[in-house]
């Protein structure tokens, strides 16, 4: 029996190199964004802090306080954020519950802000409970990513 590679170690196909929504510009808008915002809130930085750049979802935080409500989340729940983004709803939910979060993301630039973002609220938010990587998750298997 062969083993599959490492998710993180695989290269993106041409689909997944076509699915880039953003330039460079964009990512680096991004991170200014949270820096100026981190620098102005300080020690009080949380994760509806940075609603405004990694938070799309339409309902915010109404929505992900329904589904933490609704799957009964704790400390002890694993949570898949499939095309996860910068991070938000994953940074919100571990912050909220405690429980942790592997986010999957096609586009790399933004796995890198994600991690920067948790740096940023590494006061508020543990790292070690969220982990974000980079791949077509049409080609792995659940297995891989949990």
């Amino acid at each position: 029996s062969t083993s599959s590679p490492s998710i993180m170690a695989q290269q993106p196909n041409s689909k997944q190199l076509d699915a880039h929504l953003y330039d460079d510009a964009h990512f680096q808008r991004m991170l200014h964004r949270a820096v100026d915002i981190a620098l102005k809130k300080g020690a009080d930085l949380t994760p509806p802090d940075f609603f405004s750049i990694d938070m799309l979802h339409y309902l915010q935080e109404e929505g992900l306080t329904g589904a933490i409500k609704y799957g009964e989340l704790g400390s002890k729940s694993r949570v898949l954020d499939i095309g996860s983004g910068a991070g938000g709803p994953a940074r919100y939910v571990s912050w909220k519950t405690g429980c942790s979060v592997t986010g999957v993301e096609i586009q790399q630039n933004l796995v890198n802000v994600a991690y920067i973002m948790n740096r940023l609220l590494s006061t508020c938010v543990d790292p070690s409970r969220i982990q974000f990587l980079t791949c077509n998750i049409t080609k792995v298997s659940t297995s891989e990513v949990l």
